[in-house]
């Protein structure tokens, strides 16, 4: 077993999309033919002023594969504090059952629970299922698109809601319902070795006689520096028609990092 262990330093975030954001087409754990696939990455900083600015950030996979099967256990993590505020408080859980690894057809079963305080999201609960056709996979391209359900339960609050928009005597709002998911990965490694990913899913269903969708389109540039130091840059918008609370509709995140494999 092969472990890979990346220390990454956080260069700069904005807007962190985790209100919206749902994982489920990481397709590149499953294709990797190892046995174990340990990957973390870990930022930590503190600053003491009046009072002590301390950030935390991590997300990482431990998957396991077993013949024609891939487990994995993936998790996300951020957390910035200036004394007893909190600035951002957000992650997810996520446990993966990948079926026909490395096949044409394949399916992906999966749970999920995430939240957001600072956006208002106290939970949200997942399970569900995809069927996936791999249209292209080999040394230099991979493509891949899904079609799959899962049932939702969300709870929101109004922390992130403007005063003027927030009702008399309000209260926690909880819905549930299914929705049918429609996924698409593209990657491609270039001869200088540098990987572009592309990645898209749209999410619908029939809530209160309306249609209501939530669709998210990403990239991410992974730039190898060294055997030892890469560079990584990451854009992701996320659309969503019928917010559950009235909250901005659409949300954009950038990213950068850099990080330190030490085998």
């Amino acid at each position: 077993m092969k472990k890979q262990i990346l220390l990454i330093l956080l260069i700069a975030i904005s807007t962190l999309s985790y209100a919206q954001i749902l994982n489920i087409d990481k397709n590149e754990v499953s294709e990797k033919p190892k046995t174990w696939l340990v990957n973390a990455n870990l930022a930590l900083s503190s600053d003491q002023q009046k009072y002590n600015v301390l950030d935390v950030s991590y997300v990482g996979d431990v998957s396991y594969r077993h013949k024609k099967r891939r487990y994995v256990f993936y998790s996300k993590y951020d957390r910035i504090t200036n004394g007893t505020l909190n600035i951002q408080d957000a992650g997810f859980l996520q446990v993966r059952d990948r079926i026909g690894i490395r096949k044409k057809y394949s399916m992906d079963y999966f749970v999920q629970y995430q939240w957001n305080g600072l956006w208002g999201m106290v939970d949200r609960q997942l399970a569900g299922a995809n069927f996936i056709q791999q249209w292209v996979n080999n040394d230099s391209v991979d493509f891949f698109t899904g079609i799959g359900v899962f049932f939702e339960h969300e709870h929101w609050n109004y922390t992130a809601v403007p005063n003027d928009k927030i009702p008399p005597n309000p209260h926690d709002i909880i819905v549930e319902h299914p929705r049918l998911n429609l996924t698409a990965k593209y990657s491609r490694t270039f001869k200088s070795k540098f990987d572009l990913v592309v990645r898209a899913y749209n999410q619908s269903t029939i809530y209160q006689d309306q249609l209501i969708m939530r669709t998210s389109l990403a990239f991410q540039l992974n730039l190898p520096i060294s055997k030892v130091f890469s560079f990584s840059t990451s854009a992701e918008g996320i659309y969503d028609t019928h917010p559950i609370v009235p909250i901005h509709q659409f949300l954009l995140s950038f990213s950068q990092t850099i990080g330190i494999t030490l085998n």
